[in-house]
């Protein structure tokens, strides 16, 4: 039996909320297909994310860790990518484009020696700040999910 990947051990924490909690967790195919439209292979755990909890999802519209809203279509992120790699050039070729912060500012994942780190990256001044790891972020918004089910 295969082991529970860090997605499916960090949703565990989901408890009961689990079931008032809508996710809708992409088919291998799907994450492919997406990683073909936007152009890059997704950073592992964040394939995780996309297999288990998907685009269309509620997870992470509740709680203060609420301040990122991830994309909901393929082509919000090819888009975004094409605005990365467009003001930032090389310095943006690993990172996948996954949501907008509360400035509009795009957030990527971007693997680095930590982790697979969130990183915002704003196009009008052209900077660059690295946020927590995707792993952190992810078991925030889970708290969060659950304790806001009780």
């Amino acid at each position: 039996m295969p082991h529970p990947t860090q997605v499916q051990t960090a949703l565990l924490s989901l408890g009961a909320a689990r079931g008032s909690v809508y996710l809708e967790g992409l088919t291998e195919a799907e994450v492919g297909a997406m990683e073909l439209e936007v152009g890059l292979q997704a950073p592992p755990l964040l394939r995780d994310y996309y297999r288990e909890v998907g685009l269309v999802q509620d997870l992470t519209y509740a709680g203060k860790h609420a301040g990122l809203r991830p994309f909901e279509k393929a082509r919000e992120c090819r888009q975004a990518r094409d605005g990365l790699l467009e003001i930032f050039g090389e310095i943006a070729d690993d990172a996948f484009p996954f949501a907008l912060d509360e400035a509009d500012r795009t957030c990527a994942v971007v693997p680095s020696s930590a982790g697979e780190r969130l990183v915002i990256f704003d196009l009008e001044l052209g900077t660059q700040t690295p946020n927590q790891l995707l792993a952190e972020w992810l078991a925030g918004i889970v708290s969060d999910a659950a304790a806001d089910a009780e």
